[in-house]
């Protein structure tokens, strides 16, 4: 299956911005995130993990979710993460996040994964943290952004779609391969 895809569209914003939009903040992942990535983890059914991870798994452990949480703070330079934040209380808390690997082959070409916490999927969140991070690689002058989805995750599909730019996607091993060619 080979599929090529292009849109004019401007997707920088979703259609509609909710409340939860408004209270978010999209910045860049810190050593210090480490406990609120942890929170995040915590909180993400194995329906969620499934469609990130492309395997059955349980919920997270406290002990799972802090090496995950450690993987995407303290790395080697080779990945880069976004988080989308908001407020509750006077505490900030993850609700997505948006991650980009460096290939070892290739320093302009990425792979990116995105993951939003259940209570706040389909409410844009999603779209925003996948715009500012294109932004973000494009500023960088990054020719080709990869990112591999289950057939099954009809929201990171719909989302693929929406963001306007040409794309192709083949079917692999039960997987769709996407690559994307940013408007530079």
């Amino acid at each position: 299956m080979e599929h090529a895809r292009q849109q004019h569209t401007d997707a920088s914003t979703p259609q509609a911005v909710g409340p939860i939009l408004l209270q978010t903040t999209i910045r860049s992942a810190h050593d210090c995130d480490g406990p609120r990535l942890v929170d995040f983890f915590l909180g993400l059914s194995s329906e969620t993990l499934y469609l990130r991870y492309f395997t059955p798994r349980p919920p997270h452990t406290v002990e799972s979710a802090w090496a995950e949480a450690q993987r995407l703070v303290h790395s080697d330079g080779s990945i880069d993460v976004l988080l989308a934040t908001m407020h509750d209380n006077s505490e900030e808390q993850v609700i997505g996040i948006a991650e980009v690997t460096r290939t070892p082959s290739s320093t302009d070409r990425l792979e990116t994964a995105l993951i939003v916490t259940d209570i706040y999927q389909g409410q844009g969140i999603g779209q925003v943290l996948c715009r500012k991070l294109i932004d973000l690689l494009t500023e960088r002058g990054v020719s080709q952004i990869h990112s591999v989805v289950l057939p099954e995750n009809t929201r990171m599909r719909r989302l693929i779609d929406r963001m306007g730019f040409a794309y192709t996607a083949h079917l692999r091993d039960g997987a769709l391969f996407f690559c994307f060619t940013p408007n530079l």
